[in-house]
């Protein structure tokens, strides 16, 4: 019931989270998506509150009344009820911004609170019904979101939840090992599969030898890398019959930034 992709970036993981939920769009299931940001790898839960906010329709801009309101139908809508408050304002606290800790709880219990807290919301939303929950970019989620996962993760065989988690390869999850996780490790692509591809986004059939070893030797058979590449040079030309060969630095300062500096840091490694 977990399906753990890693890979490098641009070699595909998104693409696949994709693909799986298209797959399973006329299934009736609730989507929960969360988000690593390297802005907020200290940012303790920050995820795990984006989703909250998500799904209480709060805005940050409203008075901590009107959140309190809706948060509390959220709970309600869940069957949570108010015995469970002290549990349920810890994540109140969190998204009302307040650092305070209550009084007569130290920070180690308060976030033991927070914990449990986020793992009822959870239980409860996989009670009501088939949830399918992505996490991306694991590798920038905050410690304690790390260690929430690892608790959902060892609940899976007993809720109806699927949980599809994506990072780059130096993210080694202390949940790795579980046996409800399947690892998908993804790799370049092979210098066949690779010519195939460009020829595919090129939409042109004699993208063969030089041109296309070219574009394999830069982008180290990385899809999404390959794919700006040749649509970088189809654009400027240099496809044409007759081209000189590719300048890699020409071709590196023509790609969009994001991608000029994945690349360039691949290259670097």
């Amino acid at each position: 019931q977990v399906a753990f992709i890693t890979g490098e970036p641009g070699i595909g993981k998104s693409r696949l989270v994709h693909e799986a939920e298209h797959r399973l769009q006329t299934i009736p299931v609730s989507r929960l998506r969360l988000y690593g940001t390297p802005h907020h790898q200290n940012s303790a839960l920050y995820p795990f509150a984006r989703l909250i906010e998500k799904l209480c329709c709060l805005d940050r801009t409203e008075p901590d009344a009107i959140k309190a309101a809706k948060f509390e139908s959220f709970l309600f809508a869940l069957g949570l009820g108010p015995e469970e408050k002290t549990l349920f304002d810890s994540i109140f606290r969190l998204l009302s911004n307040s650092a305070v800790t209550p009084d007569g709880t130290n920070a180690r219990k308060h976030l033991e609170l927070l914990l449990q807290a986020f793992l009822r919301v959870i239980e409860a939303l996989s009670a009501q019904g088939p949830v399918l929950m992505i996490f991306e970019d694991l590798q920038w989620a905050d410690q304690t979101s790390s260690v929430l996962l690892g608790r959902i993760v060892k609940r899976c065989s007993t809720l109806s939840l699927m949980l599809i988690a994506t990072a780059r390869p130096e993210y080694k999850p202390a949940w790795g090992g579980e046996p409800a996780v399947s690892e998908i490790v993804l790799a370049p692509l092979t210098a066949p599969q690779s010519a195939a591809f460009i020829s595919l986004v090129s939409k042109r059939g004699d993208l063969r030898g030089t041109v296309s070893d070219q574009i394999i030797e830069i982008t180290g058979g990385v899809p999404l890398f390959m794919e700006e590449a040749t649509k970088v040079l189809i654009e400027s030309g240099l496809l044409a019959v007759g081209a000189n060969p590719i300048d890699p630095r020409a071709l590196m300062t023509a790609l969009p930034g994001n991608i000029h500096g994945a690349l360039l840091a691949r290259l670097e490694c």
